[in-house]
């Protein structure tokens, strides 16, 4: 399967966006120009594993995350990829689905 450029890219883009991060900084940080990070972003050109190695280090989030869009969240000494939460909630009914959003709700008003 053909890798979707765009798509990494956008996620890319996304989640320097939500870490604050410019693209000049984050172009500065990976030692390349601004103008073919942007590329990047926007898929214009292929980013090999070295660089998507580099990139998920830098914004402190697995190469899995860019990749696939699954984002890994650690609870405990687990390591869970919001991917596992997604097909656990496609087997609940409507119902089920929102206790849990309202159980998940309460533990984050808590702060437990």
């Amino acid at each position: 399967m053909k890798p979707n450029y765009e798509e990494i890219g956008s996620r890319i883009k996304k989640i320097r966006r939500q870490k604050s991060i410019t693209q000049e900084k984050l172009a500065e940080e990976l030692e390349m120009s601004q103008i073919y990070l942007s590329k990047i972003e926007r898929g214009v050109v292929a980013v090999n594993l070295q660089r998507l190695m580099e990139i998920s280090a830098i914004l402190k989030v697995s190469v899995g995350s860019l990749l696939e869009g699954n984002t890994i969240i650690t609870i405990g000494n687990r390591k869970y990829v919001t991917a596992e939460f997604e097909e656990i909630l496609k087997k609940c009914t409507e119902k089920q689905q929102r206790f849990i959003y309202e159980v998940a709700e309460l533990v984050v008003e808590m702060n437990l």
